[in-house]
């Protein structure tokens, strides 16, 4: 998290540690991406993602949880 911070980069991750609102509170870190799909495979994730990033969205600092058929933002 310290190297996303200094580099101002969103991590994108599968793990739920992430998720964690405690450890993690929006606005501290420039962003999280959490990929909760049954099927994670590289090419079905980045179709998400993908969808996700055209919405055009901004995502600075906050928690964004993708899952199936859906994305939810976490954060103002």
């Amino acid at each position: 998290m310290e190297f996303a911070r200094r580099e101002r980069r969103i991590i994108v991750t599968h793990d739920k540690d992430f998720g964690n609102l405690v450890r993690f509170p929006v606005r501290t870190h420039p962003g999280v991406i959490l990929i909760r799909l049954r099927n994670q495979s590289p090419l079905n994730a980045l179709a998400y993602l993908l969808k996700l990033l055209r919405a055009g969205k901004n995502l600075s600092g906050k928690l964004v949880l993708i899952r199936e058929g859906e994305y939810r933002i976490i954060g103002k």
